[in-house]
């Protein structure tokens, strides 16, 4: 009867449901089928299948059966099983699926992609630590869970991990990974992609209509477990975000799902625990299929032991009779092939058991290409393959007997179509590897080049094991540095071999591998790679590679001695290697040896003139040695032998940048963030260079495109915040700063920049507690530490910078800088001698630092001691002749040592430099006064003030000539608007109380002076004096009395200080005792004091004359007994 309409008959879906090959199972179908019609508020819904079970007992088949009942209703569907080795490649295949559906996972596929360009940009990155180069996968630590979460590349069976054991590496991992990703997802996705690739697509399961249900299938659940197991609790934890309530997820494997992990989500679970089948079973299934002989079922069930996977086979050829079904004595293959008619497909069926994957140009391979289309479809029918993934595998339980079948009947052919197989893949991995960036013979890391070595290393072992087992183990080795997944896959792919070839030292290589993988915490690369580097089997050059490999690992754990001495191994067991030659340049290279970098890069290129990583780390080391034009000769190279690898352009811009050619450098930055848009560092370097070409708007938004890349990183918001506030935008680079905190609290650098911000802008407080939230997440954080020190040196808080530049000194004993500024703290204490301890060690550690040396000249010079001072001066001018402050400071010291004349030609150089902020100005204003040049010295002082010295400094000056010059009136303006804006200074305000004195204004000279009585002992001195003045005598005599009394004890106790020993001659006179205080002053000039003291003492003597007539007589004999300085005056 015709059906115009095409609607399908009940006869239609009875051959399609007997064409599926599997019929049993009904309940467990049915409760599959049920349940994705439930709505997601139906508290029967179940969002997890788990179905288990012995091998062999049905359970591939049941969840290809669940897989088309999803397919039947429309549900968006995705399927994994351990064909993918990693997290990232099971999200891929269930993202491929869904898209396939029509739901492109878009959120997911972005990540992933930037994934992939990541990790090839630190394949590809010569800076990366040696094992980084492959992007060595790790375990990690992860708080609230024992099993680890894969890594790039990672495996599906983790191991539990100490933190103390993986602390170190994970730390230098995560260092490297900061300085070339400055965003922390970004960093995250590369050492722990679960959670990076997860989310999105978490999100990407959202965007599928409400009205679709979502079913993902997850096989073999028995293998991949360790880590999905783990993977699917956090999924319904919610770590991933919320789940959508029409999703379904199913698990086959051997074993059940873990009862204790799992007790929280009970009711969301629905378990299938499949068995043999029961007589009542398999009767029904023999039923469907049409075999109603009880002969036939008899022989059936007893051929079979109920395993559904050997009924469904022996019901296949629908036997009419007993003795069609075959003898249980006979061969298992016979049993299985009973049902195939021809001979010829039946050794094509056996034949095909020998890959471990068909697809059609495996079939071709055996077969030959004219039939192995029509092959391939007839063998995806048979009862044991699985027909909806490709590529196809036969059932276990059927392959294992067919292999040894075709073992057992011509071991030449058996390993003659191995050997043809083994070069099949061999040469579509060798195709494969010459595709990438850089042509490589091998391309460890690039997953599907490596499933491709590993179908390769199973045939050649199953075709000669002692030949092939070699080669096996150096790829072991070489797996490592892709990760323990890798790893893992290739001791199961050795196993397997080793069983199907029956070849006992593959075996127990495989199981050697196993167990070193599987024992101990931590990561286990160096381990595995000791146990390889032991092998009898490996010669010199194959050991060569497997002692390199461990290098790397031991790099990549921060133990760059013992890489070096594997190196050295390497490099000795096999010198015509070049990669040997070329990874211990490299590390040298790291380390900043450029000289045997060189040397062994060098060797490394002789060998192999078309390894790109080679010239690369030949260039740099060239551009740090200062041979600029062989540094751009080699880079040019990388860059002709792999052009679309953007560090190479990076190292051709520092070339550029040493040339002081910034245009070309930018050029070639420009170039690299083309080839790598998502290269935050060099978007960055660019716009600091366009900073350096003062191009401020070109360079802010460099600034800005940097930190947009990475809006979570401080690093680039951090710069973005110090150009701005270079830029005087400080309420921007305040709120910047402020960011960067706010998108890594727990980044000691980014608390460090902005308390630096802080610190420049003088507000002292908020850069302490900075400076010290820093530290307290690193209190090895040297620049933190000295930061801080700098600030409580600015506050004047002198212990606390002098206990921070000892911590700093601590952590950083060869920096210089550290010393200078302890220095400077003990100089200020007055500790002069330790000052000159700790720049004598700066200066040895640094002996061309001018700096250093005009420290320790003013260091001298506090201790009176010129003619040293003069000599430290003049290292430092020699070192840095154009700096303005140096002048100034010779200048000086030779005005002490009485050389005025050169002291006014040193002033005037470092005047006409002006890069002082009129430092060198106020300094030759202070000459000037020294005679009486009263308008220059105010001329000089008012540039300096000009300039932006202190304008306190600058007033109190003025006030100092005005008053020499008896301008007192003057002085006291000058000093009332110092005391202005320092009201709370009692030096300052004794200044003003002295001005009013000599200026007549008594009364208010004593209450002034008064306020100011705390300041100093000359305060009180210049109080006793305004007293007398006002009539208070008794007073003021009483305090002389009791001054001169301290002042000789003072001068007896301090011989050496003529300050101090001519104190009494001036208290005695006032006293009245004018006899006494001539004896003093000569016993004093007997030891011929300086200049310095003696003009001090005659300038005292003057005013007290002019304030108190009375004593000019006495004052006269004493001016009468000072020798008149000798003043060589400028120009005389």
């Amino acid at each position: 009867m015709s059906r115009p309409d095409g609607r399908s008959s009940i006869q239609d879906v009875t051959r399609a449901r007997l064409g599926d090959g599997f019929v049993g199972r009904v309940g467990e179908r049915e409760d599959f089928r049920v349940n994705l019609g439930l709505s997601g508020d139906d508290r029967r819904r179940r969002y997890l299948f788990s179905v288990h079970g012995l091998a062999g007992v049905g359970k591939s088949f049941l969840l290809d059966q669940l897989r088309g009942i999803a397919e039947e209703t429309r549900a968006a569907v995705g399927f994994a099983d351990d064909s993918q080795q990693d997290l990232p490649s099971t999200l891929v295949k269930l993202a491929k699926d869904l898209a396939r559906g029509g739901n492109r996972m878009s959120r997911f596929e972005k990540r992933y992609e930037f994934y992939l360009k990541a990790r090839e940009r630190l394949h590809s990155d010569p800076q990366a630590p040696a094992a980084g180069r492959e992007l060595l996968t790790k375990t990690v630590v992860k708080a609230g869970f024992e099993l680890a979460k894969s890594l790039p590349g990672g495996g599906l069976a983790a191991e539990v991990i100490d933190p103390a054991a993986a602390a170190k590496q994970l730390e230098q991992l995560q260092s490297y990974l900061a300085a070339k990703f400055k965003r922390q997802a970004d960093i995250r996705l590369l050492l722990d992609p679960a959670e990076e690739l997860t989310k999105p697509f978490v999100e990407d399961l959202w965007r599928i209509p409400e009205s679709r249900q979502i079913a993902l299938f997850f096989d073999t659940f028995e293998r991949t477990s360790p880590v999905l197991e783990t993977w699917l609790l956090d999924l319904f934890g919610g770590r991933y975000g919320d789940l959508p309530q029409n999703l379904v997820l199913t698990t086959a494997g051997q074993f059940p799902l873990d009862e204790a992990r799992w007790s929280r989500y009970a009711a969301l679970l629905h378990e299938i625990e499949l068995r043999p089948f029961t007589e009542q079973e398999a009767r029904h299934l023999l039923a469907e299929r049409g075999i109603t002989d009880e002969q036939v079922i008899e022989v059936v069930l007893r051929l079979s032991d109920g395993l559904p996977v050997l009924v469904a086979m022996l019901a296949r050829g629908n036997p009419a009779e007993a003795g069609s079904v075959g003898d249980r004595s006979g061969d298992a293959v016979d049993r299985f092939l009973h049902w195939v008619p021809e001979e010829r497909l039946k050794d094509i069926a056996s034949m095909a058991a020998l890959p471990r994957m068909l697809d059609e140009d495996v079939v071709g391979i055996l077969t030959g290409p004219e039939q192995a289309a029509e092959i391939f479809r007839w063998l995806r029918e048979l009862p044991f393959t699985g027909r909806r993934e490709l590529p196809v595998r036969y059932h276990p339980v059927v392959r294992g007997p067919m292999v040894r079948r075709e073992r057992g009947r011509s071991s030449s052919e058996f390993s003659g179509r191995h050997r043809k197989l083994a070069e099949y893949y061999g040469d579509r991995a060798a195709g494969l590897g010459a595709k990438g960036t850089e042509i490589r013979s091998e391309a460890w890391g690039d997953e599907h080049w490596e499933r491709l070595k590993l179908e390769q290393g199973y045939h050649l072992l199953c075709a000669d094991p002692a030949e092939a087992l070699p080669e096996a183990l150096l790829n072991a080795a070489n797996t490592m540095t892709t990760g323990v997944a890798a790893a893992r896959a290739w001791a199961r792919m050795m196993e397997q071999a080793g069983t199907d070839a029956d070849a006992p030292a593959v075996l127990r290589w495989a199981k050697k591998l196993e167990e070193c993988l599987s024992s101990g915490d931590g990561p286990r690369d160096v381990e595995v790679l000791d146990l390889l580097a032991g092998a009898a089997e490996l010669d010199a050059v194959r050991l060569s590679t497997v002692v390199r490999r461990r290098a790397w690992a031991y790099d990549d754990r921060g133990e760059a001695d013992a890489a070096e001495r594997d190196y050295d191994r390497a490099v000795a067991l096999n010198p015509a290697d070049p990669f040997a030659w070329s990874d211990r340049g490299n590390l040298c290279h790291n380390a900043g040896e450029w000289e045997r970098a060189l040397e062994d890069l060098n060797r490394a290129i002789e060998l192999d003139p078309g390894y790109a990583y080679s010239w690369r780390g030949r260039g740099s080391a060239r551009a740090e040695l200062g041979d600029l034009d062989g540094a751009m000769t080699d880079l040019d190279e990388a860059v002709r032998l792999q052009p679309g690898n953007a560090w190479a352009y990076t190292a051709r811009a520092k070339v550029h940048e040493k040339r002081g050619d910034l245009r070309k450098a930018i050029a070639e930055l420009d170039t690299a963030v083309r080839l790598d848009s998502d290269y935050p560092w060099a978007v960055h370097r660019r716009a600091v260079l366009l900073d350096q070409l003062a191009q401020p708007e070109e360079a802010l938004a460099g600034f800005r495109a940097a930190a947009a890349l990475r809006p979570k990183d401080a690093y680039y918001l951090g710069e973005l915040a110090r150009f701005l506030e270079k830029a005087g935008n400080q309420d921007e680079a305040g709120q910047m700063f402020d960011a960067a905190v706010a998108a890594e609290p727990d980044d000691s650098w980014a608390l460090a920049a902005r308390a630096a911000f802080h610190y420049r802008a003088e507000r002292y407080r908020l850069a302490i507690d900075g400076f010290t939230a820093a530290i307290r997440l690193d209190p090895d954080y040297e620049w933190a530490v000295y930061m801080r020190g700098s600030v409580h040196l600015s506050a004047d808080d002198h212990e606390a910078a002098l206990a921070d530049f000892d911590r700093a000194i601590e952590l950083a004993p060869q920096d210089a800088e550290n010393q200078l500024k302890r220095a400077t703290v003990l100089r200020s204490l007055k500790r002069h001698d330790e000052a000159r301890v700790a720049l004598d060690r700066a200066i040895e550690l640094e002996p061309g630092d001018a700096w250093a040396h005009a420290h320790r000249a003013r260091t001298h010079g506090s201790s009176g001691d010129w003619t040293a001072a003069l000599a430290d001066i003049d290292v430092a001018l020699e070192h840095e002749p154009d700096i303005a402050f140096f002048h100034s400071l010779r200048g000086a010291y030779l005005a002490e040592l009485d050389r005025h004349e050169e002291a006014r030609a040193e002033l005037d150089v470092a005047v006409r430099s002006e890069l002082d902020e009129g430092y060198a100005y106020y300094k030759r204003s202070r000459h000037r006064l020294l005679f009486g040049e009263y308008a220059g010295a105010l001329a000089d002082v008012d540039a300096a003030r000009a300039l932006g010295f202190g304008d306190v400094d600058c007033l109190a000056h003025r006030a100092e000539i005005h008053r020499q010059a008896n301008e007192y009136d003057k002085a006291v303006q000058e000093l009332r608007e110092v005391v202005r804006q320092e009201p709370d200074s009692a030096y300052y305000g004794g200044c003003l109380g002295e001005a009013l004195l000599f200026a007549g204004q008594f009364a208010e000279a004593v209450s002034v002076l008064r306020r100011s009585i705390a300041g100093a002992d000359w305060v009180r001195n210049v109080l006793a004096l305004a007293e007398l003045k006002v009539g208070q005598n008794e007073s003021a005599m009483a305090y002389f009395d009791q001054a001169l009394g301290e002042a000789v004890t003072k001068a007896a106790a301090r011989p050496h200080d003529w300050e101090a020993r001519l104190g009494p001659v001036l208290y005695l006179l006032v006293l009245g005792r004018g006899q006494e205080a001539k004896r003093r002053l000569a016993d004093v000039l007997a030891d011929s004091p300086p200049r310095e003291p003696r003009l001090d003492l005659l300038q005292d003597l003057k005013e007290i004359r002019e304030l108190f007539p009375e004593y000019q007589a006495s004052i006269d004999e004493l001016v009468a007994l000072v020798p008149e300085p000798v003043l060589n005056l400028p120009g005389a």
